[in-house]
């Protein structure tokens, strides 16, 4: 088993547009990447507010390079080893790291990057434990705290934003434009809160997926061409398309009076769209100011979540360390076994050179003997290497991978 190491690169070092880069290659191009490049795992969660890459069975060095090809600006990042990889995956998971604390979308993003991830065979190891303990503990987090009470999600506080701006949401019009996760999300929020404005449309380049979504939140479908022809009497605009190119500039929005909230990464929305009259530009790094109600009680859920981080990271490293004796023991006993059988083979041969061939009892008896022997001969060994992993007694995993010839890097023994 190999340690895992991670780089992050996200809201609190970068600015949104360093984000739009790193989310321009797709993740399966980045794991692809990572996995050609040594790494035994990779797991890569893309997100408006954080770019993450993981491997195990891999140094640091893998993901240096990676930070070189896709041009990560010196001092965003950020490398963290792998007891602190660890630690942040249960963090993340439980919304401890986002800019909202508590909030939803980050489990079901995770969630969604694993199933990827582990559809193109890119985890099967300590990683792919790593990630669902973390989705464990989301879950359990979630489920047994207050962390997620109040405006715990962006799309929550997307709706904040626009009522502290507006003083009301009673009476207005609003546009959703993109019906993914992040424009439903804005959208349920608002049929949720029943916020009491008076309309509220639904526009996506698929007019059906439109149509689907408008239907759940007893909203009307507009044709992704036609947006332009509502705005006069638009108050809010939500955008969150997947875009990789600008959908309004400030040319588009100019002389309507609106608040716009640009949810997408990379943007949706031109930065001149801000400087155009009477249009409130509200972007990503905005919405870090809206917490909502609640905030006290979800930090006194946070101190509750971190106390369960800390049971569940004895637990996973505990599993950790199981993993590492077997996967030893597993190298060790396939490499017995290879030899045993090559041995019983020679040992056969002999005896039938002899004038005499052996009966297949015979040559069962003699394979139960070499059989007998390899269980006897390791069975001190194993119980050796599996106290030696749960006390991280690297040195004698270490002698042990020498003598059995366990090709195991040595920089990959330790914690």
């Amino acid at each position: 088993m190999q340690d895992i190491e991670g780089l992050l690169v996200t809201h609190k070092r970068a600015e949104l547009s360093d984000l739009e880069e790193l989310c321009k290659p797709s993740a399966g191009e980045l794991r692809d990447t990572l996995l050609k490049n040594g790494a035994d795992e990779a797991y890569v969660l893309q997100t408006c507010n954080r770019a993450e890459f993981y491997v195990s069975g891999a140094g640091r060095d893998v993901l240096d390079d990676l930070a070189d090809d896709t041009e990560v600006r010196e001092g965003t990042e950020k490398y963290v080893g792998h007891t602190d990889s660890v630690r942040h995956l249960m963090r993340l998971a439980a919304g401890l790291e986002s800019m909202v604390v508590g909030e939803d979308e980050i489990i079901g993003q995770m969630r969604d990057a694993y199933h990827d991830a582990a559809e193109d065979g890119a985890l099967d190891g300590a990683l792919e434990t790593a990630v669902l303990k973390a989705l464990h503990l989301g879950e359990r987090a979630r489920t047994e705290t207050a962390i997620n009470e109040g405006n715990a999600s962006m799309g929550s506080a997307a709706v904040e934003a626009a009522r502290k701006r507006l003083g009301s949401l009673d009476g207005i019009k609003v546009i959703v434009v993109g019906a993914g996760e992040m424009g439903e999300l804005v959208a349920h929020s608002l049929a949720d809160r029943e916020a009491g404005y008076d309309d509220i449309l639904v526009a996506n380049r698929t007019y059906d997926t439109a149509s689907r979504l408008a239907d759940e939140i007893g909203g009307e479908p507009v044709r992704f061409g036609e947006i332009s022809s509502h705005l006069k009497e638009t108050d809010v605009i939500v955008t969150a398309t997947g875009a990789p190119h600008l959908i309004f500039d400030g040319t588009d929005l100019r002389g309507h009076e609106l608040v716009v909230l640009d949810l997408a990464n990379p943007r949706d929305v031109g930065k001149d769209a801000g400087e155009a009259g009477g249009v409130e530009l509200i972007d990503i790094d905005d919405i870090s100011e809206i917490a909502g109600s609640s905030v006290e009680e979800r930090r006194r859920a946070a101190e509750e979540v971190e106390a369960m981080i800390d049971d569940e990271m004895g637990v996973l490293e505990d599993k950790l360390k199981e993993r590492k004796a077997k996967e030893m023991l597993s190298t060790i006993y396939e490499r017995a076994e290879e030899i045993r059988q090559e041995e019983t083979r020679e040992a056969l041969r002999k005896l039938d050179s002899g004038g005499r061939t052996l009966d297949d009892r015979e040559r069962e008896i003699v394979d139960d003997l070499t059989s007998s022997l390899v269980r006897q001969l390791l069975s001190t060994p194993t119980e050796a290497l599996k106290n030696a992993a749960q006390s991280e007694d690297y040195e004698t995993l270490r002698s042990a991978s020498e003598i059995f010839r366990v090709e195991e890097e040595e920089g990959n023994a330790e914690t």
